[in-house]
């Protein structure tokens, strides 16, 4: 039932992306305020911040398709990076972390949102998560 189920892209779940991510909560708001960063310099998103920002993982949907599974995020392992845009939208609206990037001179305004998003590289389709 399950290969078939797959092989048919029918998924269980109503949106087909799963529950939302959630941070693991034994880091401390330093180790999270240090990710937060160092992802933000590697983007050279330091500021000015809009009221929203999209962060976008890209991802394949595709069942049995060497060539179209490639096109899944390589920095993702191989894996759709929805999930860390999801993750990386949550850590970015958390306060504390905030508060910890403000002291490092990346100053994320209270009113901009981080929201996660899968741009689907197959179909060149985007969805927000």
């Amino acid at each position: 039932g399950e290969l078939v189920r797959d092989a048919l892209g029918l998924h269980g779940d109503a949106d087909g992306h799963g529950p939302q991510p959630v941070l693991a909560t034994k880091l401390t708001d330093t180790q999270k305020t240090d990710a937060a960063e160092t992802v933000l310099r590697a983007m050279s998103l330091t500021g000015p911040f809009a009221r929203l920002v999209l962060l976008a993982g890209h991802g394949a949907s595709v069942v049995n398709n060497p060539h179209q599974s490639a096109l899944q995020c390589g920095a993702c392992g191989g894996y759709s990076g929805d999930v860390n845009a999801r993750l990386l939208a949550a850590l970015l609206n958390d306060p504390a972390v905030r508060d910890g990037l403000k002291e490092r001179g990346i100053d994320i305004p209270v009113d901009t949102h981080f929201v996660g998003a899968l741009h689907d590289t197959t179909s060149d389709c985007r969805t927000t998560l």
